[in-house]
């Protein structure tokens, strides 16, 4: 289980003209954004990775309660796409999003100091702290 962290750009902060923005790598990838843990969980303890409850909540109020098998595409095609990328090897982690209801689907995102607690059936659950502002600095 992992919970990522997206940084968003400062409303009306746009990239210098000519340059590659990396939304990815800028938004996706700084450090502490993707936690992991406490534990794994071995394939066979999950009963039906395609109707899983997947809940968060922020600071206590719950901002998602949906089931993976309200995600646009099934598990099973994620990580059959994902193997035509790369071999696939087991303990690799494939981080498939969720089901809608959080950040920008819903324009509420996470400040200073919001706690984070996620859940999955027959997975288990992560609680963070979430430390820095929600944009991404602009660079000089």
């Amino acid at each position: 289980m992992t919970l990522r962290v997206r940084a968003r750009p400062v409303p009306g902060q746009r990239a210098a003209r000519g340059t590659l923005r990396l939304r990815w790598l800028a938004h996706k990838g700084q450090d502490g954004f993707c936690p992991v843990g406490p534990y794994f969980a071995p394939h066979w303890s999950v009963k039906d990775p395609a109707d899983l409850r997947i809940r968060t909540w922020v600071n206590g109020e719950i901002r998602q309660d949906s089931s993976t098998e309200q995600m646009l595409f099934p598990v099973e095609r994620l990580l059959s796409f994902a193997s035509t990328l790369a071999t696939l090897h087991p303990g690799d982690l494939v981080l498939t999003g969720t089901p809608a209801g959080v950040g920008a689907g819903n324009g509420r995102f996470l400040g200073d100091g919001d706690q984070v607690r996620i859940e999955i059936q027959d997975v288990g659950d992560l609680t963070n702290t979430f430390r820095g502002t929600s944009a991404v600095p602009s660079a000089a």
